[in-house]
């Protein structure tokens, strides 16, 4: 009776183990136990299902950001909390990036263990560099790259400092500093990129981007990028007194401008931002809902996360604003704040913040927007998928390598400001006897300034690096000697003598200046001082180099001096100073701060109205060269190379930079420029005048008078209209020259842009409107049309497009073009009332779109902007420009131009260095790149030596099947046995077009009808020459036929 009991029992059992057999195998890998971990779901169904599983005090967890000093790994997992960070000075030990990847990884696998398994983002401030780090690249401080001014430089520097940093696991950059100083006495005026704000936005992009990568694509936010924090909304470095978290008192609208880098970097993708410790007008922006949720969140679609700044909420208790934590907190998390950076008061943070919600004084659904917004930017990283460090990265020696220093040292020479040069002084001889003097000139240290290893930086060998002294020292040769003195002693009998001074570093409040601040003023040090008087005690002329985070008062010492240049914090890669003192390159920063007279003149800044600085905004020195501009362009009139006496000064409007007057007849003003093709083209000029001066300018091509033109009252030496008049240019590098036939009148830019004859290869129909209609191009709006076609004041020809309503607009106008597949280049020229949301061209091809920001600050004169490197792979095309704005502000468009697109990289060495090409050389290497007369822009490739050489310099791209043409500007002399364009590997024969050597003179040579078939070619030049001989090479070009 008991069998089949006994039967069901035994059927039960064995149903059981295999069961739980069953479930002991591991799930298939294309299996996943949640939906959230399903990496083939949407973003949204991702952030969706895991915010459905999660406890209220896990989500509060995902809140929380912990010092690594404060919160050990345990606590990571037990309290769930969603992220860390480093803060300066916060290292391991030993200090390298071995321990930094073990550290972090170590708080990684903490997170991993818990209930979801939600990765952490760690956080540092790698400003310039990974700058914590020991060994790391230090690039110069954001001020120097503002500098630069130089947008693909700033973006190759966010792509090494992501890659540095994810070698040690760190996924959350706390940069860059979006701020735009109009105080210097403010401690952190060297963290922003520039006064101005276009120049801010521009640059700030530009470091999003290389950081982060582009959104859409793949990799965006992955493997080697990283995830940006733009910092620190809103009002940095417009606080009363320079003072820092102190008090901006501008309305809306005066504050509205300094928007404007927030909006490109947005735009661009940018998914983080840090909010200030400032006040705004008696408010604390960290519990300003108005700021942050309606400003930030709503008016500019910002969908990422809201950061507090160090100990944000806390802070506001210990200032008095709040009573107590709880309402600290309370108040900043209802304005908007997503994620709270805690070093010190963590733990109190989970149980106030449950309790909140649990009374109903926090809502639900704001920590749902607030954890949503987290959970989203993971995803987007891929942490989910790729939570630990990657050791691949540091074996690969990428970390403070050998690419990662060059770049510094092209970022290094290009920042530097040359501003002051007697007599030529500049560029010195290597084989000069040299003097180098002072502390600061052999102190990695000083060069690095704050936020370097330590959170307010320290003098001397705090990570390996090339001092000042040390570049000069690798670069003397034949007979040049250096001899180095810490005070200055001993200079006698020496050719000239190069003296470092500067400021201390510092970090924050610490580098304030003014009464009651850890600074009182922005004199030269007494060290300084001393040292600068035992130099010139022995008669030997002094260049003085200066090491500091902004302009410093030096009016009295300057006539003293030979030679001033402004290194600004350079880093670790001091050689780049060397290269532009021995000639090597040539300055090209600009000052990207006004400089003052005295403490007396500050705050000043090239928006004021009585602006006689010691050096204006945007001033800066060539030692040599001279620079071609490229045409089409706009070009700044101090440019030229001007007869004696003409001056130049700052132009009082917005963003006018400088102008050239106090013309007298005779005077002359040559420009140097390189236009593609011979044409005609629309000469504009932008001239004022106080009481006008009839046939005023002669326009001089060659050697004849192009045309004459006179300059009307404008009503002031300042008040400014522009002139235009057609001229004829010749195809490749001439000068034109602008004679004063009399005198009365100023100039602050020209340019040149082609007419429709001069430019056949335009893919768009109606490109600059000049049908008196929007023909061929098609329109969106919002409800309210804010298109039109108007004659007001075009860049070139009859008509342009505007954009504009009387209340607030969205406005698009586009074109479909159809074309072959391959690379494209769209442009267009704008200009901008400013105050717009947002404001860019676009080029939309497959579904993938690129976009041009137009930096909408306000602008007295047309910018040309580009995307560069569309691929087209289905034929069609979509490129337009977007509007989204409020009502009365304007946007203007004209010349728009799509056209096939040259693949070749750096075709013409404008990056400085090598980058995109191959050599190849039998014995010494005979290549460079040198400022030494371009054909065009600033930089050319050179062969030669001092012994015979073979010298090969090329580049193999990847290019649509079809017919091309190949060309190359060049000149050369001395005795070649061979010296030729090449043109291989596309199928055919080897192609080659003979370069001559006789003239010397810049030539087009060309090699035609190059059948592609196999999808590539390898094209370059070669040289085979005796010894002394040599050629240059520029603007190398591939192009279909």
């Amino acid at each position: 009776m008991l069998i089949k009991p006994f039967r069901i029992w035994l059927a039960g059992f064995i149903a059981f183990i295999l069961l739980a057999a069953a479930l002991a195998v591991p799930l298939p890998r294309t299996a996943y136990a949640n939906d959230y971990q399903n990496p083939g779901l949407s973003i949204e169904q991702r952030v969706d299902d895991l915010l459905s599983r999660m406890t209220l005090q896990e989500k509060i967890g995902q809140m929380l950001q912990v010092e690594r000093l404060a919160a050990t790994p345990s606590q990571v997992a037990q309290f769930a909390i969603g992220s860390v960070l480093s803060g300066g000075g916060s290292n391991p030990t030993p200090n390298n990036a071995a321990t930094w990847a073990a550290m972090t990884d170590s708080y990684q696998q903490a997170a991993m263990s818990t209930r979801l398994q939600i990765p952490i983002l760690y956080g540092v401030d790698a400003v310039h560099g990974h700058n914590n780090v020991y060994g790391a690249t230090i690039y110069p401080h954001n001020v120097g790259l503002g500098a630069s001014g130089d947008a693909d430089l700033v973006r190759r520097i966010g792509d090494a400092t992501a890659r540095e940093i994810r070698a040690t696991g760190v996924n959350l950059n706390f940069a860059p500093c979006l701020c735009v100083p109009q105080d210097i006495r403010w401690g952190r005026t060297y963290e922003g990129y520039s006064e101005n704000v276009t120049l801010a936005g521009k640059l700030g992009t530009a470091f999003v981007e290389g950081l982060q990568g582009n959104p859409g694509d793949s990799g965006f936010m992955k493997g080697t990028k990283a995830v940006a924090s733009i910092k620190h909304w809103l009002g940095d470095g417009n606080t009363t007194g320079g003072d820092d978290q102190g008090n901006v008192t501008l309305n809306e609208q005066e504050l509205d401008p300094y928007i404007q880098p927030y909006r490109d970097a947005i735009a661009a993708g940018a998914r983080t931002v840090m909010i200030s410790l400032t006040t705004w007008n008696g408010q604390k922006m960290h519990v300003h809902q108005h700021l942050i949720t309606e400003m930030l969140k709503q008016d500019l679609n910002f969908q990422g996360i809201v950061i507090s700044d160090w100990n944000g909420a806390f802070s506001l208790v210990n200032q008095g604003v709040y009573a107590t934590y709880a309402e600290a907190l309370r108040a900043s998390v209802n304005a908007g704040i997503d994620l709270f950076m805690e070093p010190d008061n963590w733990q109190q943070f989970i149980p106030t913040l449950v309790n909140l919600v649990n009374t109903n004084q926090v809502s639900q659904a704001r920590i749902n927007d607030a954890v949503s917004r987290i959970l989203r930017v993971k995803f987007e990283a891929g942490l989910f998928e790729a939570p630990y460090v990657d050791n691949s990265l540091i074996a690969s020696g990428l970390f403070g390598g050998a690419g990662h220093r060059a770049l510094g040292r092209e970022a290094v020479r290009k920042s530097a400001v040359l501003l002051k040069n007697d007599n030529h002084f500049l560029p010195l001889s290597k084989q000069s006897r040299l003097f180098v003097a002072g502390s600061k000139a052999h102190n990695i240290g000083f060069q690095s300034g704050g936020w370097t290893i330590s959170w307010q930086g320290s003098p001397g060998a705090i990570t390996p690096g090339t001092t000042l002294l040390q570049g000069i020292q690798g670069a003397v040769t034949g007979g040049g000697s250096v001899t180095y003195s810490q005070n200055g002693t001993g200079a006698a009998g020496h050719d000239a003598a190069i003296v470092v001074i500067g400021e201390y570093p510092s970090a924050e409040m610490m580098g304030d200046v003014g009464p009651g601040q850890p600074r009182p003023n922005l004199e030269l040090s007494a060290e300084d001082r001393t040292l600068l008087t035992n130099v010139a005690g022995s008669g030997v002329p002094m260049v003085v180099i200066m090491l500091s985070g902004r302009p410093m008062i030096v009016s009295s010492d300057l006539p003293g001096w030979q030679a001033f240049v402004a290194a600004w914090l350079p880093g670790t890669e001091g050689g780049g100073i060397a290269d532009l003192l021995f000639g090597d390159d040539d300055f090209t920063g600009k000052l990207p701060l006004t400089w003052p007279r005295s403490m007396a003149q500050i705050p000043i800044t090239d928006k004021d109205q009585n602006y006689t600085p010691l050096f204006p905004y945007g001033y800066g020195l060539s030692a040599s060269a001279t620079h071609v501009a490229e045409v089409p362009g706009l070009i700044e009139a101090e440019s030229a190379q001007a007869s004696f006496d003409v001056r130049t000064e700052a132009t009082l409007d917005t963003n006018g930079g400088l102008n050239v007057g106090y013309f007298d007849s005779g005077d002359w003003l040559d420009y140097r420029i390189f236009a593609p093709r011979a044409g005609t083209y629309q000469l504009r000029l932008r001239v004022a005048s106080q009481a006008g001066a009839v046939n005023a300018i002669e326009v001089i091509s060659g050697e004849s008078v192009q045309f004459t033109a006179s300059v009307p009252n404008t009503g002031g030496w300042q008040t400014w209209t522009t002139i235009s008049h057609p001229v004829t240019l010749e195809e490749g590098v001439q000068t034109l020259r602008l004679r004063a036939a009399s005198g009365g009148w100023n100039l602050n830019w020209l340019a040149l842009t082609p007419t429709a004859a001069a430019s056949p290869d335009n893919l768009l129909v109606n490109p600059g409107f000049d049908s008196g209609s929007a023909a061929g191009w098609e329109q969106w709006n919002g409800g309210v049309s804010a298109q039109s076609v108007d004659t007001n004041a075009p860049y070139t020809g009859t008509h342009k497009l505007t954009h504009w309503a009387s209340g607030d607009y969205r406005q698009l106008t586009r074109q479909y073009v159809t074309v072959p597949n391959g690379q494209y280049r769209f442009s267009g020229w704008v200009r901008t009332s400013g105050g717009q949301r947002a404001l860019h061209l676009y080029a939309k091809s497959a579904g993938r779109e690129t976009r041009a920001q137009v930096s909408s600050n306000a602008t007295d004169y047309w910018q040309q902007y580009t995307i560069d490197q569309i691929t087209v792979t289905n034929g069609q095309l979509e490129v337009g420009v977007w509007s989204d704005a409020r009502g009365g502000n304007w946007s203007a468009f004209d010349a728009f131009e799509l056209v096939q697109a040259d693949p070749l990289v750096n075709a013409g060495f404008e990056r400085g260095n090598l980058t995109g090409w191959t050599i190849w050389h039998s014995g010494t290497v005979a290549q460079k790149v040198d400022r030494d007369q371009p054909a065009a822009g600033s930089y050319k490739l050179t062969h030669w030596s001092a012994a015979a050489y073979q010298q090969l310099t090329s580049q193999t791209v990847a290019v649509q099947n079809g017919i091309y043409r190949l060309s190359v500007w060049a000149r050369a002399g001395g005795a070649h046995t061979a010296l030729q364009l090449q043109a291989k590997g596309y199928g055919g024969s080897e192609r080659t077009a003979t370069i001559t050597a006789d003239s010397g003179q810049w030539a087009r040579y060309t090699i035609d009808s190059l059948h592609v078939t196999t999808g590539m070619l390898e094209m370059g030049v070669w040289s085979d020459a005796a010894a002394g001989s040599w050629s240059a090479y520029d603007r190398f070009e591939l192009v279909p036929m």
